[in-house]
């Protein structure tokens, strides 16, 4: 039992982790919970297979890079670490290397441990000490997300694998090692997890485990005597892991079950050695409060240090009876022993949360720890009760466990609650209070900082945290708070620094210090931004004014609710025009260390100049793969930073400003009622405080969610947008075509028209019409990424980019104006040449505003894919970059078209989206055929409809327009006739099936050149008619830029540090094999006409089609402006790094040549340009030399092969040409 005014692991009330005195400096680090595994991991290991997953990529990259840079470990040996092609892969690669012995790890999340359940369960089987390290991530249900909660480690539960747990970035570190060491011991396997972002990617000073500790730690003659007795051998033949009858199995699997027993034993005493070795004092369970608590809460992950917290407040308050907390570490065995060695015999009510919710059974914890109070005795006389908390992700404040202590304290406490949300539909929900809102230590500071993605915050507070943590005797702590887009969306990083060690594992709550880094969020997130902001605190907001007009500046930018709460709160203002001390500095939109150098001035953590000293030193190392330039431009932009810092008077009469926040979404749009019922507090970021109850879900609750919300974000990223000259205007509209985010569109208006004042036209070129037409580029300015494409790919250089501000007063007049034109744009656009990249781009956009990069290469092919079929295609839509800028909460970049039809899209997973798409596809296909045999039933039966049925029977398979006719025709009669209702119930069933209908599936070559592979091959093999398009980026680009079988060789990548060995896989020739799928690769940046050509093409084509797009990503470290992509797609097609083409077995059938070659004889000598302008190429030309003198001239080989053998197989497939007819002799 717990000891009276102590913890039972042993250690002081206050600081159960906190390191046990101030480390020397030479122990001292800041880092993240995913480095911190990684930086003993590695040590432990001679192999890891790994697959990048988020949250968990960082750990896979570390390693990957420690041992590309040849890092021994503590053996003197470099560890073997490979990416696989899926998750199942490496935990099949994990099996392998374990049963020869080598100490062998990996690191998933989520959808990533299921795949690998398999494996597990024979590493438990088969005694093999391999450990997986687990950042917990919620599994997918009726939506995926990406934030932690226990589902995916609860799945796995079963598999016999030891799970041990960690709360902080300290004892991620300290676990990990535990577990290592612990496996070989046992020889059995470990998980070892922490809570995905909350602790994987939070930041702290941890007092580190050197190698003199991991030597003292590992067991080497356990370590020994397994390689010793297990390794392979021919003298001592084994078969491991037969097949067995069933009087044999049971009885094998029963004798390792004492292996099991031990293991809290074993844990327990390794953690008694690292008390020796470090003084931190660990146990598979551990209590915190007063030993004669009556009320505690059981749970585990990185709530249980805010539980502590907690528990401390209220104790503080004098609360009746006492709280206190009893923390699971080791989950499984789940040892009823250990949990009742610390539980005070004073406890008589226990409230047990899990973070997860298995409906159809019971709460896991809730369950093991009933079963264990009972086994033990402890259950007689003592209320448990189970409740659920942070579900998906949900930040647990404090207030949450508050909650929770307050209900054990009823008259009658009820178990299945959860705390967090409204659920007015079960109603288990728990009453949370006001207070407390914070439960920091005394005398901590705590600091919001509202970046815009890509913008560089996020890397500048977790730098400025390092600073903080090895510049000063302070503890720091970070994390951030993302939203889903790629770039341009809202980042918040969360810092806290504090002369003591911080336990708080939620948002920061009241900040004494916000970074407004974009002055658009002074609109759409003040009411939560300043609603966080302390009495008397600071703000600094990044905007756009000149010198010495920074008072008239916050006159105009701050709205009317923001100055009266600057003026309520007492609050300390500056202004600072960051983008124009970046852009004299040549970092573009890169605004990071100027706004943080004004953070170090404002807020005394350290001397200001150390504090400058030491941002230029973590400069010269973030940037070093940069080059000296880029590091240059940083350092004088942080010396200048300084002087741009503004103070802003707060002039007495803003405390008379309207205090209401105006509507931030007044535009009625389809669905808009669902979205401010539903998605609204989202898209402020209100957080789950603001959340709506659980019956605003209930239409949804199946994961059919309307979509196309994006048009009313108006984000406003971009400090220039493009301006139409329309004197030299051709009207090709190539500006249209290539624009990632659809914001530039052609607008066709009659010239009788009423316009706006600034809506210069010009008459319409190439379409006859009946009126007088004239033409207009529309550009919107508040939904532009400023990437300049459009600029780029103008043969006529009419776009020319100007300042948003001169753009935005006029423009977004003229915008509506425009988008309020499109049917009839449309409808004049279809007289243009029928198939011509033109007359496509009149047709509305069904992708506009998405969450991808600016500049993205992806958007603009799913955009022209869906302007042409969107109204009549199915989609299906796999997980990665697409999944996230295409479909992901609040930010689908989908939407309707104006008449309120469009594109029905659904997702998968990962790894099965090309088998979900048959599935979808063959039951479609199979409805339809059923629809036509019953309309023929229906014709012969009903007379009235015979006529009409005849009519779309003929047209049923014309193009879509002539199809969709004919079925808008029929439709109502066959809905409306009660004979067909009554006896034919099918046509009601799949009336939507009338229009002729296209499969297409969309995903990124990490799906179809690894994950899925087998998959793809499968379903175009098939011969069904599917379409796929394939985005290939050379990269996993959704989880940070890993490398992929589609990546080329010597680009060096996250998980192929070194440079990639081998050459890019050819899919388009692999499929070509086949001889009757329809394959063409394409590049919309190089030739946009091909790629609608290759698109038209493959969706016309009567059996399975792919179409591969080269689509250039941001991750290839474009050197040039954001404009470059279209020149990197030039140089790419122009060397021969890409190869243009198309395959259409139909063309054989009509005596032609099926494949056509459309790219030019490359130029090899072009490949220079493209290794210059990448820096995943010219990093590793800088840093390796030698090496990639090696890589380029195997590159180049690879491309005169690739073209070489595109020629060859052309010229294999030329049609035999006539024999020439004998001419007569002349005489």
């Amino acid at each position: 039992m717990a000891q009276a005014g102590c913890c039972a692991c042993g250690t002081k009330n206050q600081a159960s982790q906190a390191p046990v005195a101030q480390p020397t400096q030479a122990h001292i680090a800041t880092k993240d919970g995913s480095n911190a595994v990684v930086d003993v991991v590695y040590k432990l290991i001679d192999s890891a297979y790994i697959y990048p997953i988020t949250p968990s990529t960082i750990m896979a990259e570390r390693s990957e890079s420690l041992s590309a840079m040849g890092t021994p470990n503590l053996f003197g040996r470099v560890p073997f670490v490979r990416q696989m092609q899926s998750e199942k892969g490496a935990a099949a690669a994990m099996h392998g290397a374990l049963v020869n012995c080598s100490l062998t790890c990996g690191f998933t999340a989520s959808q990533g441990l299921l795949l690998m359940i398999p494996n597990l369960y024979h590493l438990a089987g088969e005694c093999l000490p391999g450990v997986l390290h687990l950042t917990t991530r919620t599994v997918g249900y009726q939506t995926a997300g990406l934030f932690p909660d226990h589902t995916d480690l609860y799945a796995a539960r079963q598999t016999n694998c030891v799970m041990l747990g960690s709360a902080s970035v300290q004892e991620a570190q300290d676990m990990a090692a535990v577990a290592h060491c612990a496996a070989i011991k046992l020889l059995a396997p470990f998980i070892h997890f922490m809570d995905g972002w909350r602790t994987s990617h939070e930041v702290q000073k941890i007092e580190t485990l050197d190698d003199a500790v991991l030597k003292e730690l590992f067991p080497w003659d356990e370590y020994h005597d397994w390689v010793v007795r297990a390794s392979p051998s021919n003298d001592e033949p084994r078969y491991r892991n037969p097949i067995v009858h069933y009087d044999v199995q049971w009885q094998a699997a029963e004798a390792n079950a004492g292996r099991f027993q031990r293991a809290p034993g074993v844990v327990d005493e390794l953690f008694d050695r690292v008390h020796a070795l470090t003084g931190r004092r660990y146990h598979p369970f551990e209590y915190y409060g007063p030993a004669d608590a009556e009320d505690i809460i059981v749970l585990m992950g990185s709530a249980s240090k805010t539980a502590e917290e907690v528990v401390d407040y209220l104790n503080a308050k004098g609360r009746t009876p006492k709280a206190g907390v009893l923390r699971c570490r080791l989950f499984r065995p789940f040892s009823a022993e250990h949990l009742a060695r610390v539980f005070p015999a004073s406890v008589r009510r226990v409230a047990v949360l899990d973070r997860a919710h298995e409906i159809a059974a019971g709460d896991p914890l809730y369950l093991d720890v009933v079963a264990a109070l009972h086994q033990t005795g402890l259950l007689t006389g003592r209320l448990v009760i189970g409740g659920r908390y942070g579900l998906c992700g949900l930040d647990v404040i404090p207030a949450h466990l508050v909650a929770v202590f307050n209900h054990l304290a009823t008259d009658k406490p009820r178990s299945g609650f959860c705390v967090g949300i409204t659920d007015d539909m079960n109603h288990t929900s728990l009453p949370v209070p006001v207070e407390p809102r914070s439960t920091v230590p005394e005398g901590t500071t705590e600091a919001q900082f509202w970046g815009l993605g890509a913008d560089g915050t996020v890397g500048a507070c977790r730098e400025a945290c390092t600073i903080i943590g090895e510049g000063s005797p302070f503890f720091p702590q970070v994390f951030f708070d993302y939203d889903a887009k790629k770039s341009g969306g809202l980042t918040v990083s969360h810092m806290r620094f504090s002369p003591k060690y911080i336990k708080s594992s939620y948002l920061v709550q009241l900040a004494d210090f916000i970074g407004c880094h974009s002055q658009a969020y002074l609109t759409r997130y003040a009411a939560v931004m300043l609603g966080a902001l302390r009495e008397g605190g600071t703000l600094l907001v990044n905007a756009r004014f000149s010198p010495g007009e920074e008072q008239k500046a916050a006159e105009a930018v701050f709205p009317p609710a923001v100055k009266h709460a600057i003026a309520e709160r007492r609050a300390k203002v500056f202004l600072v025009n960051a983008y124009r001390v970046a852009a004299e500095h040549h970092l573009g939109r890169h605004i990071n260390f100027v706004l943080l150098t004004c953070f170090f001035k404002l807020t005394p953590v350290l001397p200001f100049e150390r504090a400058v000293a030491l941002l230029q030193d973590s400069v010269a190392k973030l940037y070093k793969k940069q080059g000296p330039e880029v590091i240059k431009n940083n350092c004088d932009a942080i010396a200048a930073a300084a002087e741009a810092l503004a103070p802003v008077n707060v002039p007495a009469e803003w405390t008379k400003c309207a205090a209401e926040q105006p509507a931030i979404c007044s535009t009625e749009f389809e669905n808009a009622e669902f979205f401010r019922k539903t998605l609204m507090p989202s898209y402020v970021h209100e957080g789950a405080d603001a959340a709506p109850p659980v019956s605003a879900y209930a239409d949804v609750s199946d994961g059919r969610w309307p979509f196309g919300f994006t048009k009313i974000e108006k984000r406003q990223c971009a400090e220039q947008v493009p301006w139409w000259d329309p004197s030299g205007c051709i009207q090709c509209n190539f500006c249209a075509s290539v624009c990632p985010h659809a914001t530039i569109r052609p607008c066709i208006v009659d010239a009788s028209e009423q316009k706006p004042a600034g809506f210069t036209t010009v008459p319409l070129k190439g379409i006859k019409t009946e009126k007088p037409q004239e033409f207009r580029i529309q550009v919107s300015p508040l939904d532009c990424m400023g990437c300049a494409t459009c600029v780029d790919v103008c043969p006529k250089h009419v776009l020319h980019m100007k300042d948003v501000d001169e753009m935005v007063a006029g423009e977004r007049e003229n915008w509506d104006f425009a988008v309020a034109q499109q049917a009839h744009t449309e409808e004049v656009g279809k007289a243009s040449p029928a198939g011509a990249l033109r007359t496509s781009q009149f047709r509305e956009p069904q992708l506009e505003f998405s969450a991808a990069c600016a500049g993205c290469q992806e958007t603009p092919v799913v955009k022209l894919l869906v302007q042409l079929f969107g109204e009549h295609m199915f989609l299906s839509l796999a997980v990665g970059c697409c999944i996230v800028w295409g479909g992901y909460l609040t930010n689908i970049g989908f939407t309707p078209r104006h008449d309120g039809r469009g594109l029905t899209i659904a997702s998968s997973l990962f790894e099965d989206i090309a088998e979900f798409s048959l599935g979808f596809a063959s039951t479609t296909f199979k409805r339809r055929d059923e629809l036509r045999q019953v309309l023929t039933k229906v014709a012969a039966e009903v007379p009235a409809l015979k006529e009409p049925i005849a009519k779309w029977a003929a047209a049923q398979d014309a193009d879509y327009a002539t199809s969709a006719a004919a079925a808008t025709e029929l439709r109502p009669m066959l809905l409306t006739s009660p004979e067909v209702t009554k006896r034919f119930p099918l046509v009601a069933e799949n009336a939507a099936l009338l229009a002729k209908k296209t499969m297409w599936v969309v995903g990124g070559d990490g799906w179809a050149y690894d994950m899925d592979y087998d998959g793809l091959d499968h379903v175009l093999a098939s011969g069904m008619r599917i379409h796929v398009l394939v985005l290939d980026n050379e990269n996993y680009g959704n989880t940070g830029g890993q490398f992929s079988s589609a990546t080329s060789r010597g680009a060096a990548t996250k998980n192929q540090a070194a440079g990639k060995r081998l050459r890019k896989k050819d899919l388009g020739s692999l499929m070509m094999v086949y001889r009757n799928i329809y394959v063409a690769y394409t590049c919309i940046a190089a030739n946009p006409s091909q790629c609608q050509t290759a698109l038209q093409e493959a969706d016309a084509y009567p059996g399975a089609s792919v179409v591969i797009a080269y689509c250039p990503c941001t991750n290839h470290g474009w050197t040039g402006t954001l404009s470059s992509p279209h020149q990197h797609s030039k140089y790419a097609v122009e060397s021969g790094m890409v190869n243009l083409f198309r395959f259409n077995p139909l063309r054989a059938a009509e005596g032609k040549n099926p494949l056509t070659i459309d790219s030019r004889v490359p130029d090899p000598s072009l490949v220079d340009k493209v290794i210059d302008g990448e820096n995943r190429f010219a990093s590793l030309k800088r840093q390796r030399p030698e090496e990639f003198a090696h890589y380029r001239e195997e590159l180049i080989a690879d491309i005169k092969l690739q073209r070489e053998m595109l020629e060859k197989l052309q010229a294999t497939m030329e049609p035999p040409k006539p024999a020439a007819q004998s001419q007569p002799a002349t005489q």
